[in-house]
């Protein structure tokens, strides 16, 4: 399964957040507190 696209709606600290992926490799960065956790256990919720 491929995952093309997600929209987190107050979930963790995103109260709005549409994120479109590319094909291949998506990598996720940023700093302490950022969300990076959040939206990964979004993704496997």
């Amino acid at each position: 399964m491929y995952l093309k696209s997600i929209h987190l709606r107050h979930w963790g600290c995103h109260d709005d957040l549409p994120i479109a992926f590319d094909e291949g490799l998506n990598i996720c960065i940023g700093p302490n507190g950022a969300g990076k956790s959040t939206l990964y256990h979004a993704i496997v919720a």
